[in-house]
């Protein structure tokens, strides 16, 4: 048995034998050289399993597997837009009314802390806001069980929520305040400014 891979318009060629783990009955590719296609133009691939039944010595067929082969995908993408493809969306006019990251400036005065925060004096948390869409993508970073309760919402009882937007990663704060003997204290706050939003 082989692997072929086709790109659009080119004739399929073999890519690994399952012969190169014959304990284990199954073959891995690296296509990522199929999916770079470097000049932002759409294209396909087509994947196929192609098996060639051998005959024996004696005229009987060798036994084939009915089972259909099962395609495992890797996704490893650690470009830097694949982690802040929200953000991107966004930038490129996306819709309001999806879970985003929403500004929200705001006075340590305004929150009563201005007393003991001697600066900085404001700061943007920021929140998220929006609808959380039917089908979760990728982008989201969505946990399986958002996953889940999405079509569950969809497909089973419209009482369970629909997954709800909230921050996904944040960022710290750094402060001067005041200590209770007087004295001035540099201090780094964690997970005060939101910096994404996802699906939960």
């Amino acid at each position: 048995c082989a692997l072929e891979l086709a790109a659009t318009g080119e004739a399929p060629g073999a890519l690994l034998s399952p012969a190169a783990h014959p304990r284990h009955g199954w073959a891995e590719a690296d296509v990522t050289p199929y999916l770079v296609l470097g000049n932002g133009s759409a294209g396909s691939l087509a994947l196929q399993h192609v098996c060639v039944r051998a005959g024996r010595v004696g005229g009987n067929d060798a036994p084939v597997d009915p089972r259909p082969p099962v395609l495992l995908t890797y996704l490893n993408d650690t470009g830097t837009l694949a982690h802040d493809l929200p953000s991107y969306l966004r930038e490129q006019g996306g819709e309001k009314s999806d879970c985003s990251l929403r500004p929200f400036p705001v006075s340590f005065a305004q929150l009563g802390w201005d007393h003991w925060i001697i600066a900085p004096h404001r700061y943007n948390p920021r929140y998220c806001k929006g609808a959380c869409p039917r089908l979760l993508r990728y982008d989201y970073h969505a946990p399986n069980h958002a996953v889940v309760q999405s079509f569950v919402h969809q497909l089973v009882d419209a009482n369970v929520p629909r997954p709800s937007c909230v921050p996904y990663r944040y960022s710290p704060i750094s402060v001067l305040m005041i200590e209770r003997d007087g004295g001035i204290l540099y201090k780094e706050y964690e997970n005060m400014i939101a910096e994404s939003c996802t699906c939960r």
